[in-house]
């Protein structure tokens, strides 16, 4: 299944809708995004990859995926997906019950 997932900064705020931004992937891909945009509205990243948990990207902590389980994610948080592996991460992610522009992007 191939998803569009291309974004632009402007659509970000829509999107979201009020929500905390978490980047899931902690690479190339999420630090460039980083760069361009407001830092201070990234609460954290995700990645699969566990040697990166508990590290940092850009002063932003990387912490493992089981935190889209814990109570009211959901509610508060709002994954952009950063990574060159946007269907893979997007299929992981529908597998977890979340859905394309309501919880992810």
């Amino acid at each position: 299944m191939i998803i569009d997932h291309t974004i632009n900064f402007n659509d970000i705020k829509t999107l979201v809708k009020g929500k905390k931004i978490v980047l899931f992937g902690a690479g190339v891909v999420a630090k460039k995004f980083i760069k361009k945009f407001d830092k201070k509205q990234i609460s954290f990243c995700l990645d699969n990859n566990k040697n990166l948990v508990n590290s940092e990207l850009e002063n932003i902590k990387i912490k493992d995926i089981s935190e889209i389980k814990k109570k009211n994610f959901l509610r508060n948080y709002f994954i952009l997906i950063c990574t060159t592996s946007f269907n893979e991460v997007a299929n992981q992610l529908n597998k977890l019950g979340l859905k394309q522009s309501i919880n992810y992007s």
